[in-house]
């Protein structure tokens, strides 16, 4: 079996390997003996992280460990666990278990008697002390004074830093306010003082040696960082052309290399986490001077990098390790075939286009725009209609929560919503409840008569991307970039089930529609869709074809079928008893973002980037209407009766009528 991308929490924090899920156990292991955690911490994240966990006592679970240990000890060559923090240059001995030991940092190598378990300390403590610290510059001092440092990761790395960081700035706090002595001042501490006082295993002369040359390091005169880049071709900077930002610019930001498409020149800008695709797509702009389009290669895949979800999986693939360079060109150079049929406003962030792909209907359909509701100000990312179809709810990038009459076009908005963009929403089979997930990790239960929280869900580890209420009202299912799919029970808000087996982000979950559905269907950034038994915590199937990030899944009203869509521009229709593919269309000319069927199962729907809603037959394949209206991607579509809903990056929902001309 290959190895795959999986993810353990350890202390609170994700720690993404490659590996095999059969040897999961030792890789934990291993891991752990690693970061050298401390005993007790190794029971808790054992059970927390192995699914049969139940088989081992804690006395077998601390002999693994300790065995990993050892192995660990012995593969490095090291007589104790203190040598993890070992110099790349080999230290004398010294009396006392003391070596001679070298830390180089901005040009400067100093030496000093001390123990080796306190190096990798002492470095990350001198590291925190810089005013202009980043990710970058952080690494790289990393991996040139640490002999194991090839074995962390960036993000390993840097964490550590941070959380130096922060406790230095609550000890500095706590001095300035009844600790320091009145000879001591402000600018003493900003010196380096007290900046390795809590080491411990350290004597007082290391701790002075260490300070003075961390205050004389701080004392220097801030170097030109572009000209210690320019010339190394580690960090991209081999055609000296790279323009490096005011590192004091950039804290709580990490480096994202972008490259000319026709040329060799890179430019680095820095991004947070949270940063939305147009501010991100502006910053670019200004480094290249003109108006840009923006894409990165993942595997032998293309992918467009045009609003806010492609930039939060890029950013995600960025922080978990992989190495990825965004490709620039002018934006006249975007293939017009991704991009919408009308002109935008000056303040969205799609790319003006003077052709596109036309209406197109086949005589068996009329879909006629009937209405368009506004009130969201930014991008409407799902949709549902009530019971009746007489009002639906919506869910934006805004973070709100709100429920539309149909006859009058008023809004109301949930109270106490969500902490972040808001990526999903349902409406309960009775109507009297609303579900809705979000970045912020939450899921919130809603009262549709009094738009009041009823209840927040919580148990994932990262964004909730979607939720659904089973046939009976009774249980919500959630998927999520911690890579889990969750089933809860609304009547409690507790969690049932927890469904382990995408090695990724899942984007998209569903209930069968029959019954009380006792199966849910799931998609991936994995590239996989998966059936799951969710009451007896197993997976039944796994449908492999898709050769992209699956942003979408649902059941057919009689369950017979299942359909998918992809990164891949193709909508995938699957025999949900077999798992067989019975067809793949080419649906758009671009990355698909969701798709459903027809009341009757006669047809489906999809909606993509390319701003257009198609519908095709589902018995032949048979492309039946093309629909045009919204501005931006369509991110989502809801179909009760004749109606269909259908929500949009533009801002806005618009409702549609399906006429049969048969």
């Amino acid at each position: 079996m290959t190895k795959e991308k999986l993810k353990f929490k350890i202390s609170g924090k994700n720690v993404v390997y490659e590996g095999k899920p059969e040897t999961r156990v030792k890789d934990l292991m291993d891991i752990l003996a690693k970061m050298g955690v401390n005993d007790d911490i190794v029971i808790p994240t054992f059970r927390e992280n192995i699914k049969d966990e139940r088989k081992y006592t804690d006395e077998q679970i601390k002999d693994l460990y300790k065995s990993a240990v050892q192995a660990r000890l012995k593969k490095k060559g090291k007589p104790s666990e203190g040598s993890a923090g070992l110099s790349k240059s080999n230290p004398t001995m010294k009396e006392g278990g003391k070596m001679q030991i070298t830390l180089n940092y901005k040009g400067k190598a100093f030496s000093y008697e001390g123990l080796l378990s306190g190096k990798r300390n002492a470095l990350i403590q001198l590291l925190a002390k810089q005013n202009d610290i980043n990710p970058t510059a952080a690494v790289e001092a990393f991996r040139q004074n640490i002999k194991d440092g090839e074995d962390w990761t960036d993000e390993q790395i840097w964490g550590m830093i941070t959380e130096r960081i922060q406790s230095r700035q609550a000890q500095n706090t706590s001095l300035n306010k009844s600790e320091v002595p009145p000879s001591d001042t402000k600018e003493n501490l900003s010196s380096g003082y007290y900046a390795i006082e809590e080491l411990v295993g350290m004597s007082l002369k290391e701790k002075e040696d260490l300070n003075n040359f961390i205050k004389q390091v701080l004392q220097e005169p801030p170097s030109n960082v572009s000209n210690l880049i320019s010339n190394d071709p580690q960090l991209g900077g081999e055609h000296g052309d790279i323009d490096y930002p005011a590192m004091s610019r950039n804290a709580g930001k990490f480096p994202v290399y972008c490259q000319e498409s026709d040329t060799s020149m890179k430019k680095l800008v820095y991004i947070t986490p949270d940063m939305p695709f147009e501010e991100f797509s502006s910053i670019v702009e200004k480094k290249f001077g003109y108006k840009v389009s923006l894409s990165f290669m993942e595997g032998d895949d293309l992918i467009i990098l045009d609003d806010d979800d492609v930039l939060s999986m890029f950013l995600e693939m960025h922080m978990n390790g992989s190495k990825l360079n965004l490709i620039v060109s002018k934006q006249l150079q975007r293939r017009n075939s991704d991009l919408c049929s009308k002109e935008m406003p000056m303040s969205s962030n799609a790319a003006f286009s003077s052709s596109s792909e036309p209406e197109f209907s086949n005589g068996e359909l009329s879909i006629q725009n009937v209405s368009t509701f506004t009130g969201h100000t930014l991008a409407v990312y799902c949709c549902s209609f009530s019971p009746d179809g007489g009002k639906f709810v919506s869910c934006s990038r805004d973070r709100s929560v709100r429920v539309w009459n149909m006859s009058d076009k008023k809004n109301t908005v949930m109270k106490g919503g969500h902490n972040g963009y808001v990526l999903s929403c349902n409406y309960s089979p009775k109507g009297n409840l609303v579900v809705s997930s979000a970045d912020d990790r939450s899921i919130k239960l809603w009262n549709t008569k009094s738009n009041s929280k009823l209840s927040t869900l919580k148990g994932h580890e990262d964004k909730v991307y979607c939720v659904q209420f089973n046939p009976t009202g009774e249980y919500i299912v959630s998927g999520s970039c911690d890579n889990t799919v969750r089933v809860w029970r609304v009547d409690s808000a507790s969690k049932i089930a927890v469904l382990k087996g995408h090695s990724l982000s899942v984007f998209s979950c569903a209930f069968n529609n029959t019954g009380i559905g006792k199966y849910v269907v799931s998609g991936s950034d994995d590239h996989l869709v998966k059936i799951w038994d969710w009451e007896e915590r197993k997976e039944v199937r796994t449908l492999v074809g898709h050769v992209g990030t699956v942003w979408s899944v649902r059941f057919s009203n009689s369950d017979a079928y299942i359909v998918s869509t992809s990164m891949d521009h193709e909508l995938k229709l699957w025999v949900s008893g077999t798992g067989s593919c019975v067809r793949t269309f080419a649906a758009h000319k671009a990355p698909i973002h969701h798709a459903i069927f027809s009341e009757d199962d006669k047809y489906l729907f999809s909606c993509a980037r390319d701003c257009v809603v198609k519908a095709w037959r589902v018995d032949n394949g048979e492309h039946v209407a093309t629909v045009t209206g919204h501005l931006n991607t369509v991110y989502h579509i809801d179909i009760k009766g004749n109606k269909m809903l259908t929500a949009s990056l533009d801002n806005t929902l618009k409702l549609w009528t399906i006429e049969s001309k048969n």
